[in-house]
């Protein structure tokens, strides 16, 4: 796809152009209306190129500015049938018999395991608390949750050792035929570095902090398969029936 945004502005000295798309970089501040970081550009650029496309701009000063880039697309094999999903709302519990739902929250900060304590309970997970990897593998091993909620940053020990003592002794039960614990990470790092180790290490996903209930949910009934009811799921059933 293809798009082109024109505007009719003050434009873009030429020797501006070559490094417009540059971070922390803008235009001669003769030319620019309000102050920012010279980030926009930079991020735009970024994302169009993590889309397969290119951006280029061209101007002329007095006159205006031309923007043009392209991302790639795939198109629908069967267009005339297209599914979507209508909205569903928000989560409101697990759907009955449900046997996957013990998860161990692994967190030395009492006010972050309240917080996920009080966004999973409510929906009918069961849950076990550690405040360090030490707790975390002893608890494992006794109560063998489906999941387990591992910050990676604690005293005692972090949660990188205590993901790797899990995985080790997990190679043992799928000897013995048990299943396995899925983890996930619970990080406030931002650099792929780190989170190629956790997953190299064992780590099944992560999650960022601060961290977005939707986000959590979704991962959690990824990799441990529970099924949510949702606030709508009544109305959209009685709408499909009546249909």
């Amino acid at each position: 796809m293809q798009f082109q945004v024109i505007d009719s502005g003050k434009g873009i000295p030429p020797e501006d152009l070559n490094k417009i798309f540059d971070a922390f970089v803008q235009s001669n501040p003769t030319y620019q209306a309000e102050d920012g970081t010279g980030l926009g550009l930079a991020i735009c650029k970024r994302f169009i190129q993590l889309m397969g496309g290119d951006i280029q701009i061209q101007s002329t000063l007095g006159e205006g500015t031309k923007v043009k880039f392209h991302v790639l697309v795939d198109s629908a094999d069967k267009p005339g049938k297209i599914t979507y999903s209508l909205p569903k709302g928000r989560i409101i519990g697990l759907k009955p018999n449900q046997v996957n739902n013990r998860i161990l929250i692994v967190e030395d900060n009492w006010d972050n395991r309240q917080l996920l304590r009080q966004i999973l309970v409510p929906l009918g997970f069961e849950i076990i608390e550690a405040s360090n990897g030490k707790e975390a593998v002893e608890l494992w091993e006794k109560e063998q949750p489906n999941l387990i909620l591992m910050d990676m940053r604690m005293p005692i020990m972090d949660g990188y050792e205590a993901t790797r003592i899990i995985k080790q002794k997990q190679e043992v039960n799928q000897i013995e035929n048990k299943k396995n614990t899925a983890i996930i990470a619970l990080t406030a790092t931002a650099f792929n570095e780190d989170r190629k180790f956790m997953l190299e290490l064992g780590c099944n996903d992560f999650i960022r902090k601060p961290f977005q209930e939707d986000i959590l949910l979704e991962k959690i009934a990824i990799h441990i398969g529970v099924e949510y009811v949702y606030e709508f799921d009544k109305d959209v059933s009685s709408s499909e029936e009546s249909n």
